[in-house]
Protein backbone atom coordinates (compact mmCIF):
# COMPACT_ATOMS: atom_id res chain seq x y z
CA UNK A 1 0.00 0.00 0.00
CA UNK A 2 1.58 3.29 -0.67
CA UNK A 3 2.39 5.20 2.58
CA UNK A 4 -0.17 7.74 3.25
CA UNK A 5 0.24 11.82 3.34
CA UNK A 6 -0.91 13.87 6.27
CA UNK A 7 -1.82 17.11 5.31
CA UNK A 8 0.34 19.72 6.94
CA UNK A 9 -1.68 21.71 9.04
CA UNK A 10 -1.24 25.21 8.62
CA UNK A 11 0.41 28.01 10.80
CA UNK A 12 -2.26 30.43 12.30
CA UNK A 13 -0.39 33.57 11.82
CA UNK A 14 0.17 32.52 8.11
CA UNK A 15 -3.33 31.18 7.00
CA UNK A 16 -4.60 34.81 6.53
CA UNK A 17 -8.39 36.24 8.00
CA UNK A 18 -11.19 34.34 8.38
CA UNK A 19 -14.12 35.22 6.16
CA UNK A 20 -16.52 37.37 8.39
CA UNK A 21 -20.16 36.53 6.98
CA UNK A 22 -22.27 34.88 9.05
CA UNK A 23 -24.03 31.29 7.91
CA UNK A 24 -27.38 32.52 6.76
CA UNK A 25 -29.05 29.88 9.05
CA UNK A 26 -27.77 31.75 11.84
CA UNK A 27 -28.84 35.12 10.73
CA UNK A 28 -32.09 33.88 9.68
CA UNK A 29 -32.79 31.74 13.26
CA UNK A 30 -31.59 35.31 15.59
CA UNK A 31 -33.74 37.83 12.94
CA UNK A 32 -36.40 35.50 14.18
CA UNK A 33 -36.34 35.68 17.58
CA UNK A 34 -35.67 39.21 17.98
CA UNK A 35 -38.42 40.11 15.85
CA UNK A 36 -40.69 38.46 17.52
CA UNK A 37 -39.27 39.63 20.94
CA UNK A 38 -39.21 42.63 19.77
CA UNK A 39 -43.12 42.62 18.42
CA UNK A 40 -44.22 41.55 21.63
CA UNK A 41 -42.33 43.94 23.82
CA UNK A 42 -43.93 46.78 21.45
CA UNK A 43 -47.31 45.42 21.61
CA UNK A 44 -47.51 45.77 25.18
CA UNK A 45 -44.94 48.76 26.43
CA UNK A 46 -45.10 50.47 23.16
CA UNK A 47 -47.27 53.73 22.01
CA UNK A 48 -51.11 53.80 21.79
CA UNK A 49 -51.24 57.18 20.23
CA UNK A 50 -55.22 56.12 19.56
CA UNK A 51 -58.10 58.59 21.51
CA UNK A 52 -59.22 56.81 24.79
CA UNK A 53 -62.98 55.54 25.06
CA UNK A 54 -63.65 58.58 27.08
CA UNK A 55 -66.09 61.00 26.17
CA UNK A 56 -67.84 64.26 27.16
CA UNK A 57 -70.57 66.78 25.92
CA UNK A 58 -73.91 65.94 23.58
CA UNK A 59 -74.03 62.80 22.81
CA UNK A 60 -75.32 63.17 19.01
CA UNK A 61 -72.57 65.14 18.71
CA UNK A 62 -70.32 62.55 19.72
CA UNK A 63 -71.73 59.85 17.40
CA UNK A 64 -71.01 62.20 14.71
CA UNK A 65 -67.49 62.81 16.43
CA UNK A 66 -66.68 58.86 16.20
CA UNK A 67 -68.26 58.15 12.83
CA UNK A 68 -65.69 60.76 11.29
CA UNK A 69 -62.47 59.58 13.39
CA UNK A 70 -63.24 55.58 14.11
CA UNK A 71 -60.67 54.35 16.73
CA UNK A 72 -58.94 57.94 16.50
CA UNK A 73 -55.57 56.70 15.32
CA UNK A 74 -53.26 59.35 15.85
CA UNK A 75 -55.54 61.59 18.25
CA UNK A 76 -54.97 62.22 21.62
CA UNK A 77 -57.88 64.47 22.83
CA UNK A 78 -60.82 66.14 20.84
CA UNK A 79 -63.28 68.70 21.60
CA UNK A 80 -65.41 70.14 19.26
CA UNK A 81 -68.70 72.32 18.68
CA UNK A 82 -71.78 72.54 16.11
CA UNK A 83 -73.30 75.90 15.80
CA UNK A 84 -76.80 75.82 14.14
CA UNK A 85 -80.53 77.07 14.38
CA UNK A 86 -80.79 74.69 17.51
CA UNK A 87 -78.13 76.35 19.49
CA UNK A 88 -74.32 74.81 20.22
CA UNK A 89 -73.64 71.44 21.17
CA UNK A 90 -70.34 70.41 22.66
CA UNK A 91 -68.20 67.08 22.50
CA UNK A 92 -65.09 66.30 23.45
CA UNK A 93 -63.27 62.25 22.63
CA UNK A 94 -60.57 60.96 23.91
CA UNK A 95 -58.18 62.64 26.79
CA UNK A 96 -54.59 63.31 28.12
CA UNK A 97 -52.83 60.65 29.67
CA UNK A 98 -50.49 62.58 31.78
CA UNK A 99 -53.48 65.20 33.14
CA UNK A 100 -55.11 62.75 36.55
CA UNK A 101 -57.97 60.76 35.25
CA UNK A 102 -57.61 61.33 31.31
CA UNK A 103 -61.12 62.55 30.87
CA UNK A 104 -62.58 63.61 27.52
CA UNK A 105 -61.87 67.01 26.80
CA UNK A 106 -64.98 69.57 27.80
CA UNK A 107 -66.41 72.75 25.81
CA UNK A 108 -63.32 75.10 28.49
CA UNK A 109 -60.10 72.54 27.92
CA UNK A 110 -57.82 75.24 26.78
CA UNK A 111 -55.96 74.05 23.16
CA UNK A 112 -53.39 75.98 21.00
CA UNK A 113 -55.40 77.66 18.50
CA UNK A 114 -52.32 78.11 16.05
CA UNK A 115 -53.16 79.63 12.75
CA UNK A 116 -56.70 80.25 13.18
CA UNK A 117 -55.33 83.20 15.20
CA UNK A 118 -55.22 84.72 11.68
CA UNK A 119 -58.65 85.42 11.63
CA UNK A 120 -58.48 87.70 15.09
CA UNK A 121 -55.76 89.68 13.21
CA UNK A 122 -57.94 90.02 10.17
CA UNK A 123 -61.00 90.88 12.02
CA UNK A 124 -58.73 93.75 13.85
CA UNK A 125 -58.23 95.01 10.54
CA UNK A 126 -60.72 95.40 9.59
CA UNK A 127 -61.89 96.51 13.26
CA UNK A 128 -59.22 99.49 12.62
CA UNK A 129 -60.05 100.35 9.29
CA UNK A 130 -63.73 101.28 10.85
CA UNK A 131 -62.50 103.25 13.07
CA UNK A 132 -60.21 105.53 10.85
CA UNK A 133 -56.78 104.03 11.90
CA UNK A 134 -55.48 102.14 8.75
CA UNK A 135 -57.01 101.86 5.47
CA UNK A 136 -56.58 98.34 3.61
CA UNK A 137 -54.13 100.48 1.10
CA UNK A 138 -51.70 101.97 3.79
CA UNK A 139 -48.19 100.38 2.96
CA UNK A 140 -46.82 98.80 6.35
CA UNK A 141 -44.26 101.54 6.63
CA UNK A 142 -46.91 103.90 7.32
CA UNK A 143 -47.59 102.32 10.65
CA UNK A 144 -43.87 100.50 10.73
CA UNK A 145 -41.68 103.68 9.51
CA UNK A 146 -38.90 102.32 10.53
CA UNK A 147 -39.26 99.84 7.27
CA UNK A 148 -39.46 102.63 5.07
CA UNK A 149 -37.59 102.29 1.78
CA UNK A 150 -37.94 98.25 2.22
CA UNK A 151 -39.65 96.21 -0.13
CA UNK A 152 -41.85 94.84 3.06
CA UNK A 153 -42.20 98.20 4.02
CA UNK A 154 -44.07 99.05 0.25
CA UNK A 155 -47.14 95.73 0.46
CA UNK A 156 -50.27 97.18 1.82
CA UNK A 157 -51.92 95.73 4.94
CA UNK A 158 -54.36 94.10 2.35
CA UNK A 159 -51.67 91.99 0.97
CA UNK A 160 -50.41 91.35 4.45
CA UNK A 161 -53.95 90.18 5.30
CA UNK A 162 -54.65 87.94 2.50
CA UNK A 163 -50.96 86.74 2.12
CA UNK A 164 -50.18 88.24 -1.36
CA UNK A 165 -46.82 90.51 -0.21
CA UNK A 166 -44.86 88.00 -1.67
CA UNK A 167 -43.06 87.89 1.90
CA UNK A 168 -41.92 84.46 2.67
CA UNK A 169 -43.32 82.35 5.18
CA UNK A 170 -40.82 82.80 7.52
CA UNK A 171 -37.55 85.16 7.89
CA UNK A 172 -34.93 83.66 6.33
CA UNK A 173 -32.72 81.09 8.19
CA UNK A 174 -35.33 80.87 10.98
CA UNK A 175 -36.04 77.29 10.54
CA UNK A 176 -33.42 74.96 10.87
CA UNK A 177 -32.71 71.56 11.14
CA UNK A 178 -33.61 70.89 14.47
CA UNK A 179 -36.36 73.26 14.67
CA UNK A 180 -37.78 71.77 11.51
CA UNK A 181 -37.94 68.22 12.80
CA UNK A 182 -37.86 68.07 16.27
CA UNK A 183 -41.10 68.84 18.83
CA UNK A 184 -39.18 71.79 19.73
CA UNK A 185 -40.95 75.57 20.08
CA UNK A 186 -39.41 77.56 16.88
CA UNK A 187 -40.68 80.98 18.32
CA UNK A 188 -40.00 81.51 21.73
CA UNK A 189 -37.23 83.38 21.10
CA UNK A 190 -39.14 86.04 18.14
CA UNK A 191 -39.76 89.27 19.84
CA UNK A 192 -41.96 92.03 18.18
CA UNK A 193 -38.59 94.01 17.48
CA UNK A 194 -36.76 91.06 16.61
CA UNK A 195 -39.83 90.34 13.31
CA UNK A 196 -39.52 94.11 12.16
CA UNK A 197 -35.66 93.98 12.04
CA UNK A 198 -36.05 90.94 10.23
CA UNK A 199 -38.27 92.39 8.17
CA UNK A 200 -36.10 95.53 7.30
CA UNK A 201 -33.05 92.62 6.32
CA UNK A 202 -35.54 90.96 4.03
CA UNK A 203 -34.24 91.79 0.20
CA UNK A 204 -36.65 91.89 -2.72
CA UNK A 205 -35.07 88.60 -4.21
CA UNK A 206 -36.51 86.61 -1.01
CA UNK A 207 -39.87 87.61 -2.21
CA UNK A 208 -42.20 85.70 -4.25
CA UNK A 209 -44.43 87.20 -7.51
CA UNK A 210 -46.04 90.35 -6.61
CA UNK A 211 -49.90 89.46 -5.82
CA UNK A 212 -49.70 85.97 -6.23
CA UNK A 213 -50.89 83.93 -3.22
CA UNK A 214 -47.38 82.58 -0.98
CA UNK A 215 -48.75 81.69 2.96
CA UNK A 216 -47.21 83.77 5.29
CA UNK A 217 -46.59 83.68 8.72
CA UNK A 218 -44.08 86.74 8.55
CA UNK A 219 -46.27 89.05 6.93
CA UNK A 220 -49.36 88.13 9.05
CA UNK A 221 -46.78 89.07 12.41
CA UNK A 222 -45.80 92.59 10.76
CA UNK A 223 -49.62 93.18 10.28
CA UNK A 224 -50.58 92.58 13.84
CA UNK A 225 -47.33 94.72 14.88
CA UNK A 226 -48.69 97.77 12.76
CA UNK A 227 -51.93 97.05 14.53
CA UNK A 228 -50.93 97.36 17.66
CA UNK A 229 -48.38 100.41 17.06
CA UNK A 230 -51.40 102.08 15.20
CA UNK A 231 -53.77 101.73 18.11
CA UNK A 232 -51.36 102.62 20.94
CA UNK A 233 -51.54 99.61 22.33
CA UNK A 234 -48.39 98.11 24.38
CA UNK A 235 -48.62 94.45 22.03
CA UNK A 236 -51.30 92.92 20.11
CA UNK A 237 -51.93 90.83 22.71
CA UNK A 238 -53.04 93.16 24.49
CA UNK A 239 -55.00 95.01 21.32
CA UNK A 240 -56.94 91.77 20.89
CA UNK A 241 -58.15 91.22 23.99
CA UNK A 242 -59.30 94.88 24.42
CA UNK A 243 -60.69 95.00 21.40
CA UNK A 244 -61.98 91.37 20.56
CA UNK A 245 -61.85 88.76 23.25
CA UNK A 246 -63.48 90.87 26.10
CA UNK A 247 -66.37 92.36 24.19
CA UNK A 248 -67.06 89.08 22.99
CA UNK A 249 -66.83 87.02 26.10
CA UNK A 250 -63.92 84.94 25.67
CA UNK A 251 -62.68 84.91 28.78
CA UNK A 252 -60.32 81.92 28.69
CA UNK A 253 -58.83 82.88 25.32
CA UNK A 254 -54.79 83.99 26.37
CA UNK A 255 -51.63 84.81 24.05
CA UNK A 256 -48.94 83.10 26.04
CA UNK A 257 -45.56 84.90 26.44
CA UNK A 258 -41.99 83.51 26.58
CA UNK A 259 -41.74 81.69 29.49
CA UNK A 260 -45.01 82.17 30.86
CA UNK A 261 -46.53 79.47 32.20
CA UNK A 262 -49.89 77.43 30.17
CA UNK A 263 -53.17 77.84 31.25
CA UNK A 264 -54.52 74.83 33.59
CA UNK A 265 -55.86 71.84 31.93
CA UNK A 266 -54.27 72.40 28.61
CA UNK A 267 -53.43 68.98 27.31
CA UNK A 268 -50.01 67.76 25.96
CA UNK A 269 -49.04 68.83 22.48
CA UNK A 270 -48.08 65.26 20.73
CA UNK A 271 -47.52 64.65 17.05
CA UNK A 272 -49.58 61.51 15.62
CA UNK A 273 -47.75 58.99 16.89
CA UNK A 274 -47.72 60.13 20.37
CA UNK A 275 -44.42 61.62 21.14
CA UNK A 276 -44.53 64.60 23.60
CA UNK A 277 -44.12 68.10 22.13
CA UNK A 278 -43.52 71.70 23.12
CA UNK A 279 -46.03 74.37 23.57
CA UNK A 280 -45.42 77.38 21.04
CA UNK A 281 -45.24 80.56 22.81
CA UNK A 282 -44.07 84.05 21.92
CA UNK A 283 -44.97 87.93 21.20
CA UNK A 284 -43.64 88.02 17.49
CA UNK A 285 -45.50 85.78 16.32
CA UNK A 286 -48.58 85.66 18.22
CA UNK A 287 -50.64 87.78 15.24
CA UNK A 288 -50.05 84.81 12.88
CA UNK A 289 -50.74 82.37 15.70
CA UNK A 290 -47.43 81.30 17.72
CA UNK A 291 -49.17 81.91 21.16
CA UNK A 292 -52.71 81.46 21.09
CA UNK A 293 -54.49 79.43 23.64
CA UNK A 294 -58.62 78.76 23.45
CA UNK A 295 -61.49 76.71 24.28
CA UNK A 296 -64.17 75.20 22.24
CA UNK A 297 -66.61 77.70 24.06
CA UNK A 298 -64.72 80.90 23.48
CA UNK A 299 -64.01 79.99 19.51
CA UNK A 300 -67.97 79.22 19.35
CA UNK A 301 -68.44 82.46 21.07
CA UNK A 302 -66.66 83.83 17.92
CA UNK A 303 -68.11 81.79 15.38
CA UNK A 304 -71.49 82.90 16.69
CA UNK A 305 -70.44 86.20 16.61
CA UNK A 306 -69.14 86.24 13.09
CA UNK A 307 -72.21 84.43 11.75
CA UNK A 308 -74.84 87.22 13.25
CA UNK A 309 -72.48 89.99 12.03
CA UNK A 310 -71.66 90.95 15.46
CA UNK A 311 -68.23 90.65 15.98
CA UNK A 312 -65.86 93.41 15.83
CA UNK A 313 -64.53 93.76 12.11
CA UNK A 314 -67.40 91.87 10.83
CA UNK A 315 -66.67 92.94 7.06
CA UNK A 316 -63.37 91.07 7.30
CA UNK A 317 -64.99 87.65 6.54
CA UNK A 318 -66.17 89.48 3.06
CA UNK A 319 -63.01 88.48 -0.16
CA UNK A 320 -61.10 90.88 -1.46
CA UNK A 321 -59.10 88.76 -3.81
CA UNK A 322 -58.84 85.75 -4.94
CA UNK A 323 -55.81 82.57 -5.37
CA UNK A 324 -55.06 81.28 -8.93
CA UNK A 325 -56.99 78.49 -8.50
CA UNK A 326 -60.10 80.27 -7.67
CA UNK A 327 -60.71 80.65 -3.94
CA UNK A 328 -61.32 83.75 -2.99
CA UNK A 329 -59.61 85.81 0.10
CA UNK A 330 -60.96 87.94 2.91
CA UNK A 331 -58.70 89.52 5.74
CA UNK A 332 -57.42 86.03 7.33
CA UNK A 333 -60.12 83.94 6.07
CA UNK A 334 -60.15 81.64 3.13
CA UNK A 335 -63.93 81.18 0.98
CA UNK A 336 -63.93 78.03 -1.26
CA UNK A 337 -66.87 75.44 -2.00
CA UNK A 338 -67.28 72.57 1.14
CA UNK A 339 -64.85 69.89 -0.45
CA UNK A 340 -62.03 71.48 -1.55
CA UNK A 341 -59.40 73.07 1.56
CA UNK A 342 -61.97 72.75 4.12
CA UNK A 343 -62.94 68.74 3.49
CA UNK A 344 -65.70 66.97 2.05
CA UNK A 345 -69.15 67.48 2.66
CA UNK A 346 -71.77 70.33 3.12
CA UNK A 347 -73.80 69.94 0.07
CA UNK A 348 -71.92 71.89 -2.29
CA UNK A 349 -72.32 75.02 -0.40
CA UNK A 350 -69.70 77.54 0.62
CA UNK A 351 -67.41 77.17 3.54
CA UNK A 352 -65.38 80.14 5.22
CA UNK A 353 -62.67 78.60 6.84
CA UNK A 354 -59.62 78.48 8.68
CA UNK A 355 -57.05 76.17 9.87
CA UNK A 356 -54.20 75.88 12.62
CA UNK A 357 -51.58 73.88 13.92
CA UNK A 358 -48.46 74.27 16.30
CA UNK A 359 -46.02 71.09 17.31
CA UNK A 360 -48.85 68.99 18.44
CA UNK A 361 -51.47 70.43 18.10
CA UNK A 362 -54.05 70.66 15.03
CA UNK A 363 -57.59 73.04 14.35
CA UNK A 364 -60.46 73.53 12.55
CA UNK A 365 -63.07 76.11 11.88
CA UNK A 366 -65.58 76.42 9.30
CA UNK A 367 -68.58 78.80 8.74
CA UNK A 368 -71.58 77.95 6.86
CA UNK A 369 -72.60 81.60 6.17
CA UNK A 370 -75.93 80.74 4.50
CA UNK A 371 -77.06 78.06 6.28
CA UNK A 372 -76.00 79.65 9.47
CA UNK A 373 -74.24 76.98 10.37
CA UNK A 374 -70.19 76.69 11.94
CA UNK A 375 -68.44 73.58 13.37
CA UNK A 376 -64.85 73.82 14.85
CA UNK A 377 -62.31 71.52 16.41
CA UNK A 378 -59.24 71.54 18.81
CA UNK A 379 -56.79 68.27 18.64
CA UNK A 380 -53.98 66.70 19.78
CA UNK A 381 -52.10 65.45 16.98
CA UNK A 382 -49.75 66.91 14.47
CA UNK A 383 -52.06 65.63 11.51
CA UNK A 384 -54.84 67.41 9.56
CA UNK A 385 -58.21 67.59 11.11
CA UNK A 386 -59.62 69.67 7.73
CA UNK A 387 -62.04 67.73 7.19
CA UNK A 388 -64.04 68.15 10.57
CA UNK A 389 -64.69 71.57 9.61
CA UNK A 390 -66.59 71.13 6.80
CA UNK A 391 -68.23 67.71 8.64
CA UNK A 392 -69.49 69.60 11.32
CA UNK A 393 -70.64 72.81 9.60
CA UNK A 394 -72.64 70.27 7.22
CA UNK A 395 -74.25 67.26 7.01
CA UNK A 396 -71.93 65.04 6.29
CA UNK A 397 -69.24 62.45 8.23
CA UNK A 398 -65.71 61.88 6.48
CA UNK A 399 -63.97 59.23 8.06
CA UNK A 400 -60.44 60.76 9.60
CA UNK A 401 -57.04 59.64 8.27
CA UNK A 402 -53.75 59.70 9.71
CA UNK A 403 -50.51 59.40 7.59
CA UNK A 404 -47.30 58.36 8.30
CA UNK A 405 -46.30 62.17 8.51
CA UNK A 406 -42.89 62.99 6.79
CA UNK A 407 -40.50 61.93 9.38
CA UNK A 408 -42.37 58.08 9.98
CA UNK A 409 -42.04 57.77 6.10
CA UNK A 410 -38.11 58.88 6.24
CA UNK A 411 -37.92 56.30 9.40
CA UNK A 412 -39.03 53.52 7.68
CA UNK A 413 -37.06 54.24 4.32
CA UNK A 414 -33.75 54.86 6.64
CA UNK A 415 -35.04 51.35 8.80
CA UNK A 416 -35.31 49.36 5.23
CA UNK A 417 -32.08 50.57 3.71
CA UNK A 418 -30.00 50.35 7.15
CA UNK A 419 -30.92 46.49 7.46
CA UNK A 420 -30.37 45.51 3.65
CA UNK A 421 -27.03 46.91 4.55
CA UNK A 422 -26.81 44.79 7.27
CA UNK A 423 -27.66 41.89 6.17
CA UNK A 424 -25.16 42.01 2.97
CA UNK A 425 -22.81 42.57 5.34
CA UNK A 426 -23.28 39.35 7.57
CA UNK A 427 -23.49 36.69 4.63
CA UNK A 428 -20.54 37.72 3.01
CA UNK A 429 -17.23 38.21 3.86
CA UNK A 430 -16.65 42.26 5.32
CA UNK A 431 -14.37 44.09 7.20
CA UNK A 432 -14.62 45.78 11.24
CA UNK A 433 -14.54 48.93 9.64
CA UNK A 434 -17.84 48.34 7.95
CA UNK A 435 -19.06 45.89 10.25
CA UNK A 436 -18.59 49.01 12.66
CA UNK A 437 -20.65 51.25 10.53
CA UNK A 438 -23.15 49.21 10.16
CA UNK A 439 -23.68 48.60 13.93
CA UNK A 440 -23.66 52.15 14.12
CA UNK A 441 -26.18 52.76 10.94
CA UNK A 442 -28.31 50.25 12.80
CA UNK A 443 -28.38 51.97 16.19
CA UNK A 444 -29.63 55.17 14.38
CA UNK A 445 -32.36 53.48 12.60
CA UNK A 446 -33.75 52.29 15.82
CA UNK A 447 -33.63 55.06 17.67
CA UNK A 448 -35.23 56.69 14.51
CA UNK A 449 -38.18 54.22 14.53
CA UNK A 450 -38.89 54.56 18.41
CA UNK A 451 -38.86 58.01 18.52
CA UNK A 452 -40.48 59.30 15.49
CA UNK A 453 -42.30 56.23 13.34
CA UNK A 454 -45.52 56.47 12.29
CA UNK A 455 -46.81 54.19 15.32
CA UNK A 456 -50.51 56.17 14.06
CA UNK A 457 -49.98 54.46 11.14
CA UNK A 458 -48.80 50.79 11.78
CA UNK A 459 -49.52 48.25 14.31
CA UNK A 460 -47.27 48.55 17.22
CA UNK A 461 -46.01 45.16 17.08
CA UNK A 462 -45.29 45.87 13.41
CA UNK A 463 -42.36 48.70 14.15
CA UNK A 464 -41.47 46.30 17.31
CA UNK A 465 -40.76 43.09 14.90
CA UNK A 466 -39.03 45.78 12.44
CA UNK A 467 -36.74 46.87 15.76
CA UNK A 468 -35.99 43.65 16.85
CA UNK A 469 -34.49 42.73 12.76
CA UNK A 470 -32.31 45.59 13.41
CA UNK A 471 -31.40 45.05 16.82
CA UNK A 472 -30.38 41.55 15.69
CA UNK A 473 -28.18 42.40 12.70
CA UNK A 474 -26.24 44.63 14.55
CA UNK A 475 -25.46 41.95 17.22
CA UNK A 476 -24.73 39.94 15.01
CA UNK A 477 -22.10 42.16 13.10
CA UNK A 478 -20.38 43.01 16.32
CA UNK A 479 -19.90 38.81 16.63
CA UNK A 480 -18.81 39.05 12.72
CA UNK A 481 -15.99 41.47 14.05
CA UNK A 482 -14.28 39.15 15.84
CA UNK A 483 -13.53 37.29 12.40
CA UNK A 484 -12.93 40.27 10.02
CA UNK A 485 -10.02 42.07 9.19
CA UNK A 486 -9.78 45.21 10.96
CA UNK A 487 -9.14 46.94 7.39
CA UNK A 488 -10.29 45.57 4.05
CA UNK A 489 -7.78 44.62 1.34
CA UNK A 490 -9.55 46.34 -1.30
CA UNK A 491 -12.22 49.43 -1.37
CA UNK A 492 -10.10 50.73 1.58
CA UNK A 493 -11.17 54.27 0.85
CA UNK A 494 -14.56 53.54 0.56
CA UNK A 495 -14.39 51.53 3.81
CA UNK A 496 -13.05 54.74 5.66
CA UNK A 497 -15.57 56.84 3.85
CA UNK A 498 -18.56 54.99 5.18
CA UNK A 499 -17.44 55.30 8.99
CA UNK A 500 -16.79 58.97 8.48
CA UNK A 501 -20.26 59.16 7.05
CA UNK A 502 -22.03 57.10 9.54
CA UNK A 503 -20.46 59.30 13.18
CA UNK A 504 -22.31 62.59 11.89
CA UNK A 505 -25.20 60.99 10.56
CA UNK A 506 -25.85 59.52 13.85
CA UNK A 507 -24.65 62.97 15.37
CA UNK A 508 -27.04 65.00 13.45
CA UNK A 509 -30.01 62.48 14.23
CA UNK A 510 -29.28 62.77 17.52
CA UNK A 511 -29.40 66.93 18.01
CA UNK A 512 -32.61 67.04 15.36
CA UNK A 513 -34.67 64.44 17.54
CA UNK A 514 -33.78 65.20 21.04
Amino acid sequence: MPASISPVPKDPETAGPRPSGVMPRSVAVSVAVLALIGALLAAVFGPDPRASGQRSGDPDLVGRLEASVGEGRGLGALSAARIDAGGTAFAGLGGDPGAGDGAAPSADTPFELGSITKVFTGHLLADAVARGEMRLDDPLSRHLPELQGTPAGAATLQQLATHTSGLPRLPAGMVGLRSAFAPVDPYADWSAQRVIDAARATEADEFGEPGGFEYSNFGMALLGQAQARAAGADSWADLAGQRLFTPLGMTATRVIASGEGEPIGVPTPRWANGRAAEPWTGDGFAPAGSSTRTTARDLARFAQAVLDGSAPGAQATQPVTATADGERLGLGWIVSASGSEGGEGGGGSELTWHNGGTGGMRTILALDPAAGRAGLALAVTDSSIDSLGADLAGDSSTPLRTGPGVLGTVSLVVAGAVLLGLLVRLTRPSDRLRLASGVLDGGVATVLLAVAGPWNWLPAWAIGALIGVLVAAAVLSVVAMRGAPAVPAKGRVGAYVSVALSAPIAAATGYVLF
